[in-house]
């Protein structure tokens, strides 16, 4: 029995708590009747992207917002709902909360943004009619009726589970289980399991993977510029540690040679989106050697000139562009720069941190720069 046939399965078998759901939702105004929530969210799987992906990731958010108008009574429809919605596919423009799945699964599973290799559900299959989140009570009345999570989790096997529900909704998610689920693993030594933990479930029947995360959902992290958490989740998954990697690469900048390192801001937000590490030439007064993430979660990540006092002397910068041997467009800030080896990090980078060979790297990238730039005026 495929995935979707035990899922179906699954839903069909709570129809009446659904059904009792619908009635209770019902409100009765003197000028019309009307549902105060919205549901239930019900998964679909696109069996052969997701048994085929190297790795099996389960996203889980707070609650839908707003799904399918009112809250139904029937299996079908929800069910259109989910495979209809394809995962965001066909949002032009993707939310930050799918743009930190997408970022994840790519980085993960190295897939194309339009590969179905992940799922998606919530901790709350409904929210209000208004896309909001429903209270306790409500919450309880529908979890007595209908309680997926579990068994969910026990029919689509991933080898990650990423919830992006912030601690407020750690007992929603505990009532869903059977045994003790427990937020107090640290990911990160700085960081409080208020804010990223591991989640484990004490029970001999391992419903939730090793690989079980708990963070705030992406809103809040791109907000208060916490994005790189989704940095220590993807490493950890792939048996690195950020701190560690983080420690490496400041150690290993701060020895190389033939420049000046004086603003090695390699912190916890390497990666970020704002992140740039300026290498300092002793001899250049009005330009650096930069180093920079285009995008979060080690995306893009490129080197190249900056022009650090905004010199606007013609030959000059047409020196500088003319070291450009890629087909991107250099800027007044970057007249010159391109990709590091592949545009977006993996598995391979991270090894070569460890190893020592990433930063050889860098070193034959600096050297060649001065080497190619040598006598000019910078």
């Amino acid at each position: 029995m495929g995935i979707n046939e035990k899922l179906i399965q699954l839903y069909a078998a709570q129809i009446n708590g659904l059904k009792d759901i619908c009635d209770k939702s019902e409100l009765i105004t003197a000028t019309e009747t009307y549902s105060k929530w919205d549901g239930p969210i019900l998964m679909h799987c696109w069996e052969q992207d997701y048994n085929n992906a190297a790795f099996k990731i389960l996203f889980i958010g707070q609650e839908p917002n707003t799904w399918i108008d009112r809250a139904w009574d029937e299996v079908e429809r929800p069910l259109e709902r989910y495979e209809k919605f394809a995962l965001a596919e066909n949002k032009k423009d993707k939310t930050t909360f799918w743009k930190a799945i997408f970022d994840i699964n790519n980085f993960i599973n190295s897939g194309d943004q339009n590969s179905k290799q992940f799922l998606w559900t919530n901790v709350s299959k409904y929210s209000t009619w208004e896309g909001k989140r429903i209270n306790d009570t409500d919450f309880n009345f529908i979890n007595q009726r209908l309680n997926l999570l579990q068994e969910e989790i026990k029919i689509v096997n991933p080898n990650a589970i990423i919830f992006f529900s912030g601690p407020d909704y750690d007992q929603w998610i505990k009532s869903q289980f059977n045994g003790n689920i427990s937020f107090d693993e640290p990911l990160l030594q700085n960081i409080s399991t208020r804010e990223l933990c591991l989640v484990k479930l004490d029970t001999e029947n391992l419903i939730l993977p090793v690989h079980t995360y708990r963070t705030y959902h992406p809103n809040y992290l791109n907000q208060k510029k916490k994005w790189y958490f989704l940095n220590a989740i993807v490493l950890d998954f792939m048996g690195f540690n950020l701190e560690n990697i983080v420690k490496k690469l400041k150690d290993d900048f701060s020895h190389l040679k033939h420049v000046i390192i004086d603003d090695v801001e390699i912190s916890n937000y390497f990666g970020n989106k704002e992140f740039t590490l300026k290498v300092k030439v002793s001899q250049w007064e009005n330009f650096s050697i930069g180093f920079q993430f285009e995008e979060n979660v080690f995306c893009s990540f490129f080197y190249g000139i900056l022009n650090d006092k905004e010199v606007e002397n013609e030959k000059i910068l047409v020196q500088i562009n003319s070291l450009q041997d890629n087909n991107e467009k250099s800027s007044e800030l970057w007249p010159f720069w391109n990709w590091y080896e592949q545009k977006n990090w993996s598995k391979k980078t991270f090894e070569e941190i460890q190893s020592g060979e990433f930063i050889i790297k860098i070193q034959r990238i600096i050297d060649n720069i001065l080497e190619r730039t040598k006598g000019w005026d910078m």
